[in-house]
C-alpha cells in the first residue's frame, strides 16, 4: 500500500473513484473491449467515442464544436444542446 493510501485510510479520507475515460490504456486499435457501467451522460459520451474509434479532436470536427467542448461534456462539465445531443448520437452510431 503506498503512502498516500495508507494516509488517506487513516484520515478516512475516501478517494474519487476512477473513470473509465480519465484512464489512459494506450492508443490506437489495441485497446481491451470490456463492458463499463455509465453512471452519467459525459461518461456515455466518452464510452461511445472510444468504441466508435474517434478521438476527440475527430468527435469535435465532425460536430463543428472544440475538443475543449469535447472533453467539457465527457467529464460533465456541460452538456451538449438538444440539437448537438441528436447530432452527437448520429455521429456516433454512424461511426460505431
Amino acid at each position: 500500500m503506498d503512502a498516500g493510501r495508507l494516509l488517506a485510510g487513516l484520515l478516512k479520507i475516501s478517494q474519487p473513484e476512477p473513470r473509465p475515460c480519465a484512464r489512459r490504456s494506450g492508443r490506437g486499435r489495441g485497446r481491451k473491449r470490456t463492458v463499463i457501467e455509465t453512471k452519467t451522460r459525459g461518461e456515455w459520451i466518452c464510452l461511445k467515442r472510444i468504441e466508435a474509434d474517434l478521438s476527440r479532436e475527430t468527435l469535435a470536427q465532425k460536430l463543428w464544436v472544440g475538443e475543449l467542448t469535447i472533453r467539457a461534456w465527457e467529464n460533465d462539465e456541460s452538456r451538449p444542446s438538444d440539437a448537438q445531443w441528436r447530432q452527437l448520437k448520429d455521429v456516433l452510431a454512424e461511426a460505431g
